[in-house]
């Protein structure tokens, strides 16, 4: 279970994100915003790169400011914007990661395994030995999906994980977001595809200048809107006037 209670997160004077509730179980859910709605500094708080100026959040019991080392061994975290470690091959940084994650300390040799998999899965095992600084864009953001899914976590928070996908490497994440879900883990993502989102999330929430408007399933969010006839884009737009 993730819980987040009356977060809010101010930058001076701009509250970037204002008395967030949310609670999360074994799902997909999406959040949805306008740009500097609030959602990756929501994002950012929850993985533990700064904490809340107000409120509680906790990651399957572990606060994120008393037990911050437990709370990220949770989560596997795709930023919006990319940094990856240039001088590592693609190879090296999900070993890293892997190391960062202690999967050899729990399971041997699953690391190596759990490596491979994934890159058959995406496309890349034939270039693993290639540096991450020689990468396409595309081939970054299927290095950055890598590390967030690799490990034990529970947790996967995903920021714009379409951007720089084509086609195929879409389909290949829709289908492997549900396996995860099927594995008991928690999906939370933020994309300006709304058709992506409304034919994977199991619940959505729509945030706009930094609080919670609505939450719900995709029909519930439809029932708010006043008409089960809207699209998920003809919500978003009604609800965020």
């Amino acid at each position: 279970m993730i819980q987040i209670s009356h977060v809010e997160k101010r930058y001076g004077d701009l509250v970037a994100v204002d008395d967030v509730c949310l609670e999360l179980g074994d799902e997909i859910f999406a959040l949805l915003g306008r740009n500097g709605a609030g959602k990756s500094t929501l994002f950012k708080m929850l993985v533990g790169i700064f904490p809340p100026d107000k409120g509680h959040i906790a990651v399957f019991g572990h606060d994120v400011r008393r037990d911050s080392l437990a709370a990220k061994q949770e989560v596997g975290y795709l930023p919006e914007n990319l940094n990856l470690y240039p001088r590592l091959t693609i190879h090296e940084f999900l070993l890293f990661l892997a190391g960062v994650r202690k999967m050899e300390s729990s399971r041997p040799g699953s690391s190596e395994t759990e490596i491979r998999e994934l890159l058959q899965y995406f496309g890349l095992w034939d270039r693993k030995h290639m540096l991450i600084r020689e990468c396409s864009l595309g081939m970054l953001k299927r290095v950055g999906l890598m590390g967030a899914l690799i490990g034990p976590q529970r947790l996967v928070v995903l920021d714009e994980p379409l951007n720089g996908l084509d086609v195929e490497n879409i389909r290949l994440l829709r289908h492997r977001l549900r396996q995860l879900r099927e594995q008991g883990k928690t999906i939370l993502m933020a994309s300006h595809i709304l058709s992506f989102v409304e034919e994977l999330s199991d619940r959505v929430g729509i945030i706009h200048q930094g609080r919670m408007k609505a939450i719900g399933t995709v029909q519930e969010i439809k029932t708010l809107a006043g008409d089960a006839r809207l699209s998920l884009e003809e919500c978003f737009f009604r609800l965020t006037a």
